[in-house]
């Protein structure tokens, strides 16, 4: 079979296995396909039955499991067993998973790779004790994320407004929630990044554009 046939064969595969229509029967029969794509789509098929899934969590392509995740029917049970997935990639799609627990997101706050604990930082569902403890993680790029979630207590905005780091003060200083009390303090940081940020936030008064 030339090139041609070859990739229309496998875009028709790939379009079956992604459709919720497909039967159980034929899903599994997809999933056990040479090509990580039709795998993958059969993983992400919100049709696809438990016991084809908990196959394909233990995928040996990192893309299928990932696409797993992105499932919304899989089960707990396997969103468990992803946690200790050796791609940080999945783990971290895991975050943002619906079936995600607090259970899970305590262990994925704690993660190895910085990427991960940061997903957790943005994520909206994930609890104050947890974001507070992630407010002193060693890597700033997660600070940082924390910042971008909106649902965190001003208390710990008040507490990386005076970050070890410039690129966190400066996020502070862009975000809309930010008490003008803080804004004002950030007026007058060290660093100019962080004055400069103060600009593009929507409360920032008039007196400290002047500084």
């Amino acid at each position: 079979m030339n090139i041609k046939k070859m990739s229309k064969l496998l875009s028709s595969l790939r379009k079956e296995a992604s459709n919720e229509n497909t039967s159980p029967k034929r899903l599994a029969e997809l999933a056990t396909s040479g090509d990580w794509g039709v795998r993958a789509e059969v993983a992400r098929n919100s049709q696809t039955p438990i016991t084809v899934l908990e196959k394909l969590a233990t995928d040996y392509d990192f893309w299928v499991r990932e696409a797993l995740v992105k499932n919304s029917r899989v089960p707990t049970t396997i969103l468990e067993k992803l946690i200790t997935d050796y791609e940080f990639s999945v783990r971290e799609a895991l975050v943002d998973h619906s079936q995600t627990s607090i259970t899970i997101l305590e262990k994925l706050a704690t993660d190895s790779h910085w990427r991960v604990r940061a997903r957790v930082a943005r994520n909206s569902q994930t609890p104050i004790t947890i974001l507070e403890k992630l407010a002193t993680d060693s890597e700033f790029l997660v600070r940082e994320a924390l910042v971008r979630n909106f649902q965190i207590p001003i208390t710990i905005l008040e507490k990386l407004a005076t970050d070890s780091h410039w690129y966190v003060r400066a996020s502070v200083a862009r975000n809309s929630r930010t008490p003008v009390a803080i804004l004002e303090k950030l007026a007058i940081d060290s660093h100019d990044s962080v004055r400069r940020s103060l600009a593009r936030n929507p409360h920032t008064t008039i007196s400290i554009n002047k500084d």
